[in-house]
């Protein structure tokens, strides 16, 4: 049986724990992130290398009714698509992890979080964020540092560390979101009340002191359960591209050469159209209309007719009793025969 690994560090009075080597073993990476009674999974995959210009990253949230006690029935027996809070934690895992991964990763990565238990003080978001960092430090997909972060409410006044939920929803002034690492800030996202500037930065320095205890903590346990990381071939530049480039104009001066091309080669002039007998201007222009493309061939036997209409058979007759009210228009039948 594979050995588990169980870290664990207290942020705010709360005791966060990250636990290894239980749960599904088959990933790259897995932990699970506890708060409380709150519980989540998080895994990290690396699958086949792409030929693609650009890092092959998924991030899901699954949401599952079970995780609160509920079991879908009656109509709806299954679960459905991911919801907004499920959507959002995905971005908000997504943000500060995919800039750090090499310039050279091209392996398919798939970063999963699966709430196994919610107990509604706790919010699974946070929890998440820190499980999908510490499941790739954990794996042996090459994230250089890990991310960590932390939620900061403004509760009656006081800046409160991974509030509950129900203060959260109720009396909160201030939601703010911080991700980062342990040199810098990485994500900031908040919904706030009125906040002042100052106030905001002094939020932002107590998340960054609880950010670097989860970040060492992370490091821990890559260092006791941590497998060795694949290696990555960094994309090679040509030199002398890159000096010729670097040599080459300005991208104001490539537009203003542009410029005076087309002003020494003028485009060639349109041809316009006579007016010709039968013919009408248009009314909401003086200058006459010329043909769409679809009826340019039709164009071209006009101007050879001197301008008179050549349709069908069918249609010259149409005209032929317009233009000329005197005559009675034939008959359907007689309009059939040859």
């Amino acid at each position: 049986m594979a050995e588990v690994t169980r870290v664990s560090v207290e942020i705010a009075g709360t005791e966060i724990s990250f636990e290894t080597g239980r749960m599904a073993r088959q990933a790259s990476g897995a932990v699970v992130v506890r708060a409380g009674d709150t519980i989540v999974l998080n895994t990290a995959t690396a699958g086949n290398v792409r030929d693609v210009d650009f890092l092959p990253l998924t991030v899901d949230v699954e949401e599952r009714m079970y995780a609160a006690g509920k079991i879908p029935g009656s109509f709806f027996k299954r679960e459905g698509r991911a919801g907004e809070k499920g959507t959002l934690t995905a971005r908000m895992i997504d943000r500060p992890l995919r800039p750090l991964f090499p310039k050279g990763w091209r392996y398919e990565t798939q970063l999963v979080s699966i709430p196994l238990s919610v107990d509604h003080v706790h919010p699974y978001d946070i929890l998440a964020m820190n499980g999908a960092s510490a499941a790739l430090m954990v794996s042996n997909i090459p994230l250089p540092t890990p991310v960590g972060a932390v939620r900061i409410g403004k509760v009656d006044g006081n800046f409160v560390v991974n509030p509950e939920e129900p203060d959260l929803l109720e009396d909160a002034d201030l939601d703010l979101v911080v991700a980062g690492t342990e040199d810098a800030i990485l994500m900031v996202e908040a919904g706030a009340n009125e906040i002042p500037e100052a106030e905001i930065l002094d939020a932002l320095d107590i998340a960054h002191e609880e950010i670097r205890k989860l970040c060492a903590l992370q490091r821990e346990l890559a260092q006791k359960a941590g497998k060795e990381k694949l290696p990555v071939e960094e994309p090679q530049v040509d030199e002398a591209l890159y000096e010729q480039i670097k040599e080459s104009p300005a991208r104001t001066r490539r537009s203003g050469s542009r410029k005076r091309c087309s002003r020494r080669s003028p485009a060639t002039p349109r041809p316009t159209a006579t007016p010709s007998d039968g013919q009408r201007p248009s009314s909401r222009s003086t200058s006459w209309r010329r043909p769409s493309s679809a009826s340019a061939s039709r164009w071209r036997r006009s101007a050879r007719t001197g301008g008179r209409p050549t349709r069908s058979a069918r249609s010259r007759s149409r005209w032929a009793w317009r233009r000329a009210p005197t005559a009675r228009p034939c008959s359907p039948g007689a309009r059939r025969r040859p």
